[in-house]
């Protein structure tokens, strides 16, 4: 990695590695490092929110991420959806 520098296959192999040592926090910071890279891999959201899950923190990670779909959308999209989409969440 030193060499050529992080890739986000890379860094997605050493996350997997490392959850499956039980690091989840250096997990997550090579997750997210691989995402500054390409913030749309599906890979990476996935295996973040793995990483996430097995900290016990995707609830609260998904509800962010809709709180800030809410307001990057309040302008427009109907609000009064996406309110009751989150009171049943």
């Amino acid at each position: 990695m030193d060499k050529y520098g992080p890739s986000v296959s890379l860094l997605n192999g050493v996350a997997v590695a490392q959850m499956q040592a039980g690091a989840f926090d250096k997990a997550e910071k090579a997750l997210k490092d691989a995402l500054v890279i390409d913030s749309k891999s599906s890979v990476t959201n996935i295996n973040l929110f793995v990483c996430y899950e097995q900290q016990g923190k995707a609830q609260e990670v998904l509800k962010k991420q809709l709180m800030c779909l809410i307001a990057f959308s309040a302008q427009t999209l109907n609000r009064l959806s996406l309110i009751s989409l989150l009171l049943v969440w």
